[in-house]
């Protein structure tokens, strides 16, 4: 009989031997079924790249537009466009870029880019493949928010010279607030104010297709010239083409003239009173004409009622040379009068000149309503300190004094 307990052991090492075996054969097999997909997933891959290759849209040119393949890790599609072929796009035939405009709003539609972003990178394309691009796919851009984007990026990028078709575009889209925009635009380009109408607006494109900016723009402002001679000037619609008009951006002041626009200042101001002072808050599109405004802005000063809404003209104007004029008004007995005068000297001088005459006049100020319109609407305006209430000339003196070397003394405020 062999010692206690050698049974036991010798049972035990047979059970681990069996389960080596086991766990052998288990390996083996795991490998072989391993090595068996290995050599079946080429043949996959390739099948499975026909069928996507075969569902790819196909341009007239025979070019192809990819769909986004699908990552490996969490099967998340890729984004196409971060292909190093779309680093310099402006360097590609016109037909890789008609393929990378499709990818762009392949992605729009996708919910993977949003409109503005698509706007931005048409930029890098050819005009023509952008409005090629913008009729083919805009149809099928239904979220007005993306339709919005797009369009105001295009036309702030000034990626298609053709705006005109563009705006045809979109006030053919059936979302109020993208014609809205779209006439605000075409008002803000052209000065052409028209409702939102469909039917008019077709109408005036009839007219008007084929001409130049600068004739649109002629016809725009004379129309709105003509209607305000015959509008009764309180009346809604010419208070609200009057707000138009002063939030305009013309270049061409010359256009203006031609189309009567300065003849109908010169006869509000004429006419004092209301009219003038509306007349005076419209001065700005004119602001390049130096012997305009010192023939027809300036002489307004001699009304006192008038002072304020001239002395901002000047400022809008940019009349420098008027700063002697303006000086004089610091003085006056009104203190709205004195609150413009001081932003036009704000305004109009270098930094080192506003401050000397602000605070000369602060000096003389002859009240305190008089010396706060002087704060408020000059010192504060080109200095750090918000207006305080209790800051004399004797302490603005001794803060300019020390600071007056931190800041440019020679910029003029914008």
């Amino acid at each position: 009989m062999g010692p206690r307990g050698s049974g036991l052991l010798a049972a035990q090492i047979a059970i681990a031997l069996v389960l080596a075996v086991m766990l052998a054969r288990v390996e083996s097999g795991t490998r072989k079924f391993q090595e068996a997909q290995l050599g079946i997933r080429p043949v996959a891959s390739t099948q499975a790249l026909e069928v996507l290759t075969a569902a790819q849209p196909v341009h007239e040119t025979g070019e192809s537009t990819p769909r986004p393949a699908a990552n490996a890790e969490n099967d998340e599609p890729e984004d196409p466009l971060d292909s190093e072929e779309w680093d310099d796009v402006a360097s590609l035939s016109l037909d890789r870029q008609r393929v990378y405009a499709d990818l762009l709003f392949q992605s729009l539609l996708a919910g993977t880019r949003e409109g503005d972003d698509v706007g931005y990178h048409l930029e890098e394309c050819d005009p023509g493949v952008v409005l090629d691009a913008v009729r083919r796919w805009w149809p099928k851009i239904t979220d007005p928010v993306d339709a919005r984007e797009l369009l105001e990026a295009l036309l702030y990028n000034e990626s298609v010279p053709q705006a005109a078709e563009l705006f045809d575009l979109a006030m053919e889209h059936p979302d109020a607030n993208m014609r809205a925009f779209a006439l605000d635009e075409l008002f803000s380009r052209f000065l052409v104010d028209l409702p939102d109408d469909v039917e008019t607006y077709r109408a005036w494109r009839e007219r008007t297709r084929g001409l130049p900016a600068a004739e649109l723009a002629r016809q725009g402002i004379e129309d709105i010239v003509a209607r305000l001679r015959v509008l009764d000037p309180a009346s809604p619609e010419a208070v609200a083409l009057r707000d138009r008009l002063g939030n305009a951006s013309v270049e061409d002041q010359g256009t203006l003239k031609e189309a009567g626009y300065a003849r109908l200042l010169e006869d509000w101001l004429a006419a004092g009173g209301d009219a003038a002072s509306r007349a005076l808050g419209l001065t700005r599109l004119l602001d390049d004409d130096e012997d305009w405004a010192r023939r027809h802005i300036l002489p307004a000063l001699s009304e006192p009622s008038l002072r304020g809404h001239v002395l901002y003209a000047l400022a809008n104007n940019g009349c420098r040379w008027a700063l002697p004029e303006i000086e004089r008004c610091l003085r006056d007995p009104d203190s709205s009068t004195v609150h413009a005068a001081a932003s036009a000297v704000a305004s109009l001088a270098s930094r080192k000149e506003a401050a000397a005459l602000l605070i000369a006049a602060l000096e003389a100020a002859p009240s305190a309503e008089a010396a706060r319109a002087i704060e408020l609407g000059g010192l504060a305006r080109f200095t750090p300190l918000p207006y305080h209430g209790v800051h004399d000339a004797v302490w603005w003196r001794e803060w300019w004094r020390q600071n007056a070397d931190t800041m440019d003394g020679g910029e003029k405020l914008k």
